[in-house]
């Protein structure tokens, strides 16, 4: 017994080890240091886990988009300006596809939105390609097989702001023109786009036209040429609000949105978006807010939203699941009021199953880029 006893211990130590191992995250990293602001970052990770980090910043006076990069997961990192000209240049969106290429879609001339594509881990760059044509706002982008890429984006229709989607089959080269989503009469806003393997693509979004935003939702099975009947997602007299999608392996799908400016919540599908799972909360802490996620290549779903500790400002915190969001682990503080506030929080994951975690932060009086990960 007392050997049992002893093995038993142990093995559970020896777990609870590899645990703590899992859960190192490295020491915040600042990755500008610029008069100007530096913020809204996106970040993408190659096959070759490249780490790819596109950024706006006015220190020049007009907001340009920037990209920083890193061949030694997050150690040293490049800095290449991607745009130029008289007119601002805001809101990038970064992906990576099958074949190593890089897509980067951001709000330029005329407010309309623009891509630009290397081929080369972001060396070179093509010259802007018009996507939208028309006032475009808070775009997002997914990639799928082959040389397809969808976008969706916040547009005004009739004096009312709805959502668009519009499509690439040649690598954005040439786009189909805006397709129509919503028509509500409330607004509709922050936009969310998802593709699973079958080819379907998942959009939602939120709407306040039943006097409190909701969580709304549509899916395409034909490549974006029509779109099925918009489901309401949420019910409650709450606000529920700032959105975060994924699909694993398996095409679940899951949906993560802040209610009430407090918790974060989660509705997940496993059927391609026909039925949802009933609304799952995943903090217990109040004053949380913004979630974002990714999912590895073993399924493992992370979890990082900003939380509030003080009135200085909001600090970030981290979950993780490993069964398809059934349970999580505890919750963990990732920085601890290095910033005074944390805005536009961006995460992925490479083929080791790293983490990797990018924000803006206010320091000192300044917003700038900062970074960790998690080994």
């Amino acid at each position: 017994m007392k050997k049992k006893s002893l093995a038993a211990l142990c093995i559970c130590f020896l777990f609870g080890l590899n645990f703590l191992w899992a859960e190192t995250w490295s020491v915040t990293k600042r990755l500008t240091w610029n008069p100007g602001t530096s913020e809204s970052p996106e970040m993408a990770v190659d096959s070759s886990n490249n780490i790819f980090i596109a950024y706006e910043d006015d220190t020049s006076g007009i907001p340009h988009i920037y990209l920083k990069k890193s061949t030694d997961s997050g150690l040293t990192w490049t800095n290449k300006q991607l745009t130029w000209g008289t007119n601002r240049k805001v809101d990038p969106t970064i992906g990576v596809d099958s074949s190593d290429s890089l897509h980067l879609v951001f709000k330029g001339d005329s407010n309309y939105l623009y891509l630009k594509r290397s081929t080369d881990a972001g060396n070179t760059w093509s010259s802007m390609k018009n996507v939208t044509g028309s006032y475009a706002y808070d775009p997002d982008m997914t990639l799928g097989s082959g040389s397809d890429i969808y976008v969706v984006y916040q547009g005004s229709a009739s004096g009312n702001f709805e959502i668009f989607f519009t499509k690439s089959t040649d690598s954005g080269n040439t786009w189909s023109g805006q397709k129509r989503v919503t028509w509500n009469a409330g607004t509709s806003s922050r936009p969310l786009i998802a593709y699973e393997s079958t080819g379907n693509i998942h959009v939602i979004w939120a709407d306040d036209s039943t006097g409190s935003y909701q969580v709304f939702y549509r899916k395409s099975t034909n490549d974006g040429a029509s779109w099925s009947p918009t489901k309401r997602m949420t019910w409650t007299s709450k606000p529920a609000y700032r959105l975060a999608m994924a699909v694993d392996s398996t095409d679940t799908i899951y949906v993560f949105f802040e209610l009430g400016y407090y918790d974060i919540y989660l509705k997940k599908s496993t059927d391609s978006g026909t039925s949802w799972t009933g609304t799952k909360r995943i903090t217990w802490t109040h004053e949380s807010s913004a979630p974002i996620v990714c999912i590895d290549a073993n399924d493992t779903i992370h979890l990082c939203w900003k939380q509030f500790y003080s009135m200085v400002g909001r600090d970030v915190c981290y979950k993780q699941s490993t069964n398809g969001g059934t349970s999580w682990s505890g919750v963990k503080r990732l920085t601890y009021g290095i910033q005074s506030n944390t805005e536009s929080p961006t995460i992925a994951s490479d083929s080791n199953n790293d983490i990797h975690y990018a924000w803006e932060g206010e320091k000192p009086g300044n917003f700038e880029i900062f970074y960790k990960n998690r080994k």
